[in-house]
């Protein structure tokens, strides 16, 4: 009984540092974009994920859930400036600065 507990704990915690780890491995690009560009959102492998854009205010801007590694994201007209690409797992989140320009 005690090894079944290790054995799961262990395979929780690989779990948990395997999708930490797809977390700093997320490409974002081109940055800066510009207002024609699509961005670019590259996991190292499969993942389940919501991505979201806010603007410096903390405004939802745009959003979208996925389960692919590579997404090109075609975002609304936006005015030149610094946003913020969140990025949330069900277990882990990153954000992500972004600078749009003209």
């Amino acid at each position: 009984m005690v090894s079944l507990i290790l054995e799961t704990l262990f395979l929780l915690t690989l779990d948990t540092t395997e999708i930490a780890t797809v977390l700093t491995q997320v490409n974002v690009y081109p940055n800066p974009i510009n207002t024609t560009q699509e961005l670019h959102v590259n996991f190292p492998k499969r993942t389940k994920a919501s991505i979201a854009l806010l603007d410096s205010t903390g405004k939802l801007i745009y959003k979208t859930n996925t389960k692919a590694t590579l997404n090109s994201l075609r975002l609304p007209k936006l005015s030149a400036g610094l946003y913020i690409l969140q990025i949330k797992t069900p277990n882990q989140s990153v954000n992500k600065k972004i600078v749009i320009k003209l």
